[in-house]
């Protein structure tokens, strides 16, 4: 049961890195953007800044290094994707 949990909640910590806490937010442009800006690497910053953001890429790296298992880091990978799906659905109804 820890074990699921922890699986829940690193997805969510995920979806905190990637849109809802607004501090990591400024870390990340403070700390990772702005000193890319100072090395003039304006290529470098649009390839990381889309990996910084996308909920598949974090969810599979970070179970990966989490639970150092491949099979785990996918399964985290597609459920940070649902999270941010089911979050984030930006679809109208009609």
């Amino acid at each position: 049961m820890d074990s699921l949990i922890q699986f829940i909640g690193i997805g969510i910590l995920i979806q905190f890195w990637i849109f809802w806490f607004k501090p990591m937010q400024v870390f990340k442009r403070e700390y990772i953007v702005k000193p890319l800006l100072k090395r003039e690497q304006f290529w470098f910053i649009d390839s990381i800044w889309v990996h910084l953001n996308c909920s598949k890429c974090l969810g599979f790296w970070i179970g990966l290094i989490v639970y150092q298992n491949i099979y785990l880091g996918a399964i985290m990978s597609v459920y940070s994707y649902i999270l941010n799906l089911a979050l984030y659905d930006n679809r109208t109804s009609n």
